[in-house]
């Protein structure tokens, strides 16, 4: 095998090394995403699309829920994502004013944001609950109904329902990181495993 011709192959090495190695760090980082957050990401275009389109044509009023509920109803039926579906309105119209500030270039995004702000306004005074999931969201109405009665033994007992659900529901979030970083890392590899195999048939030339 001559020089000119083992150059080569250490020049293509070298290069298919640092496509793997770029692969990897960019499929464990920033490509590889759970089909469940995709589904995500997805309905919740499609909620801040139809809200905008209603808030456009002047069909939203911000005193009445039952329209901004409408609209997630809409993409429920459209889009099939549990995440979604478990997501709170006041939550999803959270997003939506980021998503007003940070990406929309439309010129009534100003007004559709107060718009929507003072609806949050208005629902978070007359349900300050609103934003939890429904199990600690049914918990601290409990807790708040025990204080206000003034049984403090019930009070007590609704506080370690509510702190004992939310610490379980942390330990998920933190299994379900490591599960997907754990995805993540399999998906990397085998890419890395592909370029490997490539090597090899170098070789044997």
């Amino acid at each position: 095998m001559s020089t000119e011709y083992i150059n080569v192959i250490v020049a293509a090495l070298a290069a298919l090394f640092s496509a793997a190695y770029v692969i990897f760090f960019a499929r464990v980082f920033t490509i590889y995403k759970p089909r469940r957050l995709r589904r995500l990401e997805e309905a919740k275009k499609d909620f801040f699309a139809q809200l905008n389109n209603r808030l456009d044509k002047g069909l939203m009023r911000n005193d009445k829920e039952e329209d901004f509920a409408q609209v997630k109803r809409n993409v429920e039926r459209n889009k099939s994502s549990a995440l979604f579906e478990i997501s709170t309105l006041d939550m999803l119209l959270e997003d939506y004013l980021a998503y007003l500030v940070v990406d929309a270039n439309a010129a009534q995004a100003p007004d559709h944001y107060r718009f929507v702000q003072a609806f949050l306004d208005r629902l978070r005074a007359q349900k300050p609950f609103s934003s939890l999931p429904p199990n600690e969201r049914l918990i601290a109405q409990a807790l708040q109904q025990g204080i206000e009665r003034g049984e403090k033994e019930e009070a007590r007992s609704r506080l370690s329902e509510l702190t004992e659900a939310t610490a379980a529901r942390i330990d998920q979030a933190n299994r379900d990181a490591r599960r997907n970083a754990q995805l993540a890392l399999v998906g990397a590899l085998a890419s890395v495993a592909g370029f490997t195999v490539g090597i090899i048939g170098l070789f044997r030339l």
